[in-house]
């Protein structure tokens, strides 16, 4: 990235600081409930501090996210919708759409269905996202 020197040390404190400003953002979010992603894992399974701490590429932590999350990244790009159920009265269909970086959190969904028995999950993944144009 850059050359040993003054330009490495330049880098390294930019990344640093870039990176405090982030996790304070973050730390700010999450002490104000911020509720900016409708179907966040961390908020429906949280991840125990030991592993936060322990860190991102702690075998650990990998391991304790692919058994409680079924995947081992935060899921993103998520959108809802709510849709009438016209089966039966009062009730809703909430229809969540999202990109998991490795597989589904079918995990955090059998965690989340033995909470709420009333809930009813289904799971329908999507791999066609590489036939769009700009997929990846």
């Amino acid at each position: 990235m850059a050359s040993i020197g003054p330009q490495a040390a330049i880098l390294a404190r930019l990344l640093r600081e870039t990176s405090e400003r982030l996790y304070r953002i973050g730390e700010r979010r999450r002490a104000s409930g911020d509720q900016s992603c409708p179907f966040d894992l961390y908020r429906l399974v949280p991840v125990p501090d030991r592993m936060l701490e322990a860190g991102e590429d702690s075998t650990e932590a990998l391991t304790w996210l692919q058994a409680n999350w079924g995947t081992l990244r935060p899921l993103r790009h998520v959108s809802v919708r709510a849709l009438p159920d016209r089966r039966a009265r009062r009730h809703v269909k909430v229809m969540y759409e999202f990109w998991s970086a490795d597989w589904s959190p079918w995990q955090a969904f059998v965690r989340l269905q033995s909470e709420w028995r009333e809930l009813v999950f289904d799971i329908r993944p999507h791999y066609d996202f590489v036939n769009k144009p700009g997929g990846q």
